[in-house]
């Protein structure tokens, strides 16, 4: 039996994410992307009570619990929702993770939440299996959920301090955007790298424009912070996606995409039935691993005194990623 009143980390993850969205600034720190958002933590799984990466087995911790806790975050009120953590496998190793694209769908369409993940990471133990540098939805052999549900996440790559892709972080067609994901500092001095800790920089820009810009929804939201990237040689690829976030540019008012009125809500739907997987993509995943093994929890953003906006959906697939990763 578990004691305590839930506000433990015992993994630390989710407490160093939620860091780099919200921290306040304090001496010698320059706090966290959106310091004035309020932060709700919910555990999905952990590394410290029975996590396995085993999709026989039922450790704590798989794609069933990140569909509920995505679920409670949208019905709590979140407008944004980071997910620093993922499940990946081989593409031939699929699993049904139908639940969580149901869950992600009623997030964006019915609650208009923005959900940003990582892209997770590879080349260590525990994490992704490496995927081919120039996949597309037709040759990936690596499968990343959530990001696999590309029309409702907004998925981020890591890049260095020079805008290079990490060489950890995991390509795919998935990949929307990127932001730096190596030599993060969150709540302490210790240096972070991992998709993990590039995604709570995304989900802090996404904080800040819902707070700066009410009217626009969910994927009005993310075209902007799409729109506004440091776009790369052809426009996109499958590391860094759309290209290395600008935060300054993606919350002036003069760097609006088109398309900046808010557009109407979707129908009211309840989406509880198992959603199918995109068109464009094989089958699923498996146990949540790679980024998101030691502690992965996901955070619910919400931005204090900003009403909550109807956000509409994206475009491509799932994705995410962990800490050390």
């Amino acid at each position: 039996m578990f004691t305590g009143d839930g506000t433990q980390d015992c993994d630390a993850h989710g407490t160093l994410v939620a860091g780099i969205i919200a921290a306040a600034t304090a001496s010698g720190s320059d706090g966290g992307v959106a310091p004035d958002a309020t932060v709700v933590s919910i555990r999905q799984s952990s590394a410290k009570f029975g996590l396995t990466r085993d999709p026989s087995s039922t450790g704590v911790g798989d794609v069933d619990t990140m569909a509920r806790a995505v679920r409670t975050a949208a019905d709590l009120g979140a407008s944004v929702i980071n997910i620093s953590t993922v499940a990946c496998v081989p593409v031939a190793s699929a699993l049904d993770d139908r639940a969580l694209g149901a869950a992600l769908a009623y997030a964006v369409d019915v609650k208009n939440v923005v959900i940003v993940a990582a892209a997770g990471n590879t080349g260590g133990a525990g994490q992704c299996p490496p995927q081919r540098a120039d996949a597309t939805w037709q040759t990936a052999t690596v499968s990343v959920s959530p990001a696999w549900y590309d029309d409702y996440v907004l998925t981020v790559g890591s890049v260095n301090a020079e805008g290079a892709p990490s060489a950890f972080t995991l390509a795919g067609p998935w990949v929307d955007v990127a932001a730096t994901g190596e030599g993060v500092t969150s709540l302490g001095s210790a240096s972070l790298s991992g998709t993990s800790f590039a995604a709570p920089i995304v989900s802090g820009l996404a904080a800040l424009i819902r707070a700066r810009f009410p009217a626009l929804s969910a994927r009005q939201v993310m075209q902007r912070i799409e729109s506004t990237a440091h776009h790369p040689t052809g426009g996109w690829n499958p590391y860094v996606g759309n290209g290395v976030v600008d935060i300054l540019a993606a919350v002036s008012s003069d760097s609006a995409p088109p398309g900046n009125t808010a557009t109407p809500p979707p129908a009211q739907v309840p989406l509880t039935q198992p959603q199918p997987r995109p068109q464009h993509a094989p089958g699923r995943v498996t146990a949540l691993r790679g980024a998101g093994v030691c502690g992965a929890v996901l955070l619910a953003v919400l931005i204090t005194g900003v009403a909550r906006v109807r956000l509409p959906s994206r475009r491509r697939g799932p994705r995410d990623a962990v800490a050390g990763d």
